[in-house]
């Protein structure tokens, strides 16, 4: 059974006037009530009653600011290198798997080119259909044809409306991260204090600029998770709530696979609703926990046939992965536990404020509450364990550690608050309003800073601008950058279908029946030298007028240049730079994967790689 705290309510009118009746007694019956120290003790009561009613009025307007100051931290810089969509990894999957759906039309987004697990684009499906027919009623788009057409052609000018899909469900991600805090502790300051800290995260708000899985991802968790715990609050359960937990940790994992790490904290809640029961009757014989786990079981198996390309891609990856961990931990030479320390650096890196007061709220909570500090720890511990030593030394990205930070929040605003209870609650009004400015203040430096950062104009922004208003159309471009996209004639789209027919996008498929005069404009013969087995040798090396190379550091610079060769490439013939001031050694980081940012984003000068231009004719 899961225990309330018991407390008296003194936030109303009811609780203010018990305290003054105590007061005025108390002086009735100590006549030493006039010492200082007793009738300021009789005030402070008061007081306090009086600031709890008038607090428990102002917090219902709190957590709509906090969520409109997320809003307004994950918007700016929403357009970054618009209409450029190849930029952020994975970001147009989610969104062209929904516009597939809807343009076939099918109820599955099974797509080979769809290599995510199939809930986040049936998540962007109602957000797309809503704005496709919006599109079609206002006039804007004549048939359904053209509108097929804008969407096929133009999708990059539907990349803002994914990225904000992904502020809508942060903002959902918020509301329930408040919810959870609220069932498990009871105390809405803890609430409200774990909405600010995810909402000023650097990671939360960085991810939620983009239309990439991982907020999808959070909220699925989120949604389990509030699920979990209502059903560890519950003063009775019965077998819907197991089939709910089931069914909505199957979502979790068809969002993408680590989802299932939200089965955790079930597991903890289930041990506690039975506890004083041995193992083998609150796990092994109970009923309705078998019917969670057959529910789960069903929804991994809708998951493979509503998108058995996404689920194989992530199993395929997951058995590499565990075969090359084994052979770094047989390698001596291997570096398997620096690589398993990695996801460790990087919270260090974007989140030092979040991991201090998380081992703060850690510590505290095992004191204090050991059965909630079990339920938020399992899925970080276990979520850590199982990506760690996996990613960290094999597919490190920074970013794959970012579902642990709601509930990183949610431990780290419990130690804050009681950490302020404790020892700041009696402290000098403005003591405590230079912390919280300073507070405030430290937590909003890198949001604010990637915004700052992504609302600048991109070094391949500034390239296409001057290669569309000074680059005849229809010149030989040799492009040595895959997710730089160049508008395409019709004799460059057609070598691609014909020499490497696997890189032949929907889009120029599509353009291929359509005339010449339909192409966007300028376009020209666009060469990208990216074949595995090398360029085939029926490719004139010499056709070129320009070639274009991109790097982000002067290692990169080497190798690229060196592959140019081949096609008489050299440093003499290098024509424009962006930016202009550039050289091969000048820092350009990639702004998706960051490291050290609180330094980093004040070193950066430029965003985006540096942008080469070499004229060989």
């Amino acid at each position: 059974m899961a225990h309330r705290r018991p407390g008296v309510h003194c936030g109303t009118r009811f609780g203010t006037a018990y305290l003054w009746e105590k007061s005025f007694l108390d002086t009735q019956n100590n006549q030493s009530f006039s010492s200082a120290r007793n009738f300021r003790r009789a005030t402070r009561d008061v007081t306090m009653s009086i600031l709890t009613t008038h607090g428990a009025l102002k917090q219902s307007y709190i957590l709509p600011i906090l969520l409109g100051i997320f809003v307004v931290l994950a918007t700016v810089g929403m357009f970054y290198n618009y209409p450029l969509t190849t930029t952020i990894g994975d970001e147009t999957v989610l969104m062209a798997s929904s516009l597939k759906m809807m343009a076939e039309p099918s109820l599955r987004p099974d797509y080979p080119t769809n290599y995510h697990m199939p809930a986040g684009a049936y998540l962007y499906l109602p957000f797309f259909a809503g704005l496709l027919l919006f599109l079609r009623l206002s006039g804007l788009f004549g048939s359904v044809a053209l509108l097929v057409q804008f969407g096929t052609l133009e999708y990059g000018r539907l990349l803002p409306f994914a990225r904000f899909i992904s502020v809508a469900l942060g903002v959902a991600c918020l509301y329930l991260l408040y919810k959870i805090c609220r069932k498990l502790f009871d105390d809405a300051p803890v609430a409200l204090t774990a909405v600010f800290l995810l909402a000023t995260d650097a990671w939360f708000v960085f991810l939620s600029h983009f239309g990439k899985v991982w907020i999808p991802q959070m909220f699925t968790i989120l949604l389990a998770l509030y699920c979990i715990v209502r059903f560890y609050r519950a003063p009775t359960v019965r077998l819907r709530d197991y089939v709910l937990i089931g069914l909505l940790t199957s979502v979790a994992f068809a969002t993408h696979v680590v989802g299932v790490l939200v089965y955790l904290p079930f597991l903890v809640a289930q041990y506690y609703r039975h506890k004083g029961k041995n193992l083998l009757e609150t796990f092994v014989l109970h009923k309705h926990f078998w019917v969670c786990n057959i529910t789960f079981v069903l929804g991994v198996a809708l998951t493979y046939y509503l998108n058995p390309f996404g689920f194989q891609n992530y199993f395929n990856q997951s058995a590499d992965a565990a075969l090359g961990t084994a052979g770094r931990t047989a390698d001596p030479d291997a570096n398997f536990l620096q690589g398993s320390f990695f996801y460790a650096g990087v919270l260090f890196e974007y989140a030092p404020l979040l991991i201090f007061l998380s081992l703060i709220g850690a510590y505290r909570l095992f004191k204090k509450n050991r059965e909630v500090f079990y339920l938020l720890s399992s899925f970080v511990v276990g979520y850590y364990l199982v990506i760690g030593p996996f990613l960290g030394s094999m597919r490190a990205q920074p970013h794959y550690i970012a579902p642990v930070v709601p509930f990183l929040a949610g431990i780290a605003a419990y130690g804050l608050v009681s950490l302020w209870r404790e020892r700041l609650t009696m402290r000098a009004k403005s003591v405590k309003i230079v912390l919280v400015l300073a507070f405030t203040l430290v937590s909003l430096y890198l949001p604010v800073m990637f915004d700052y950062r992504l609302m600048q104009e991109t070094t391949q922004q500034q390239f296409l601008r001057w290669l569309y208003t000074t680059v005849p159309a229809g010149t030989k471009i040799l492009d040595f950058d895959a997710y730089l996209t160049i508008n395409e004639n019709r004799a460059s789209i057609e070598l691609t279908k014909r020499l490497n027919p696997s890189f032949l996008q929907k889009r120029q498929e599509y353009l291929l029946g359509l005339p010449d005069g339909a192409f966007p404009s300028p376009n020209y013969f666009v060469f990208q030298p990216l074949y595995p087995n090398g360029v085939p040798a029926e490719i004139d090396r010499h056709q070129f007028a320009y070639a274009v190379l991109t790097w982000h550091t002067e290692d990169d610079y080497k190798n690229i240049l060196e592959e140019a060769k081949e096609f008489g490439v050299t440093p003499e013939k290098l024509f424009a730079l962006f930016p202009a001031n550039a050289t091969e050694g000048t820092y350009s980081a990639d702004i998706e994967n960051l490291r050290k940012p609180i330094s980093n984003l004040l070193r950066m000068k430029h965003t985006g790689p540096i942008v080469a231009v070499y004229k060989l004719q």
